[in-house]
C-alpha cells in the first residue's frame, strides 16, 4: 500500500521521518531537493568484488546554481536525511520539470531502515547545458508498506562511496 498525504505528514513531523522538512507533501508523495551535485571524472569498476564507482568532482556553485555539462553523467545528494522506518520501503521518482528540461534522475530503491541522504544520478543527454539551482526540488519518494527489515549495506548512512567491511 502505498501512503498517502495524513499518514506521511504524522510520520514526517512526529517521528522525523524527513529531515529538515519543509512541507514538501504532494499527494502521496514526498519532494526531496538538491544539496550537492558530483560528476563522475573517473572510470568505474564494477564486479561481483569490486564497487569501484570512479571518480567523483563535486561541482561548484556559482550564484546559488550548478552548471551541468552537455553529455555527462553526475552524482547528487539530497539536502534532505530519511529515516525510512523499518515496517516501509521508497521509490524514488524525477519531478516533471527534470523531464522537460530534457535531464533524466534515476534512483535506486530504498530499503526498510535506510538512513541517510538519498544520492541519484542525473544525466544530461542533449548538446545544451543546464542550471540547477540550490534546493532545487528534483526527486519525489513514494513510500509503501513492507515486510520489517533493517537495512545495513554499503550505504547505510548516506555514505557517497561503499563502505569497505
Amino acid at each position: 500500500m502505498i501512503l498517502g498525504p495524513e499518514l506521511l505528514n504524522h510520520l514526517i513531523e512526529s517521528h522525523g521521518m524527513v529531515i529538515p522538512f519543509d512541507k514538501h507533501v504532494v499527494t502521496n508523495s514526498v519532494d526531496l531537493s538538491i544539496g550537492k551535485i558530483f560528476k563522475h571524472s573517473g572510470d568505474a569498476l564494477l564486479t561481483t568484488e569490486n564497487r569501484s564507482i570512479g571518480k567523483l568532482e563535486e561541482v561548484p556553485l556559482s550564484d546559488g546554481e550548478w552548471v551541468l555539462e552537455p553529455n555527462s553523467n553526475y552524482i547528487a545528494v539530497t539536502l534532505e536525511e530519511v529515516n525510512v522506518p523499518p515496517y516501509l520501503a521508497a521509490k524514488g521518482i524525477s519531478r516533471s520539470t527534470l523531464i522537460r528540461a530534457g535531464v533524466i534522475a534515476t534512483t535506486g530503491y530504498i530499503d526498510p531502515g535506510y538512513s541517510g541522504a538519498i544520492h541519484f544520478g542525473l544525466t544530461t543527454p542533449g548538446p545544451n547545458t543546464t542550471r540547477i539551482g540550490f534546493g532545487f526540488r528534483a526527486i519525489q519518494l513514494v513510500f509503501e508498506s513492507a515486510e520489517p527489515n533493517k537495512y545495513n549495506g554499503a550505504y547505510q548512512g548516506g555514505r557517497l562511496y561503499p563502505s569497505l567491511s
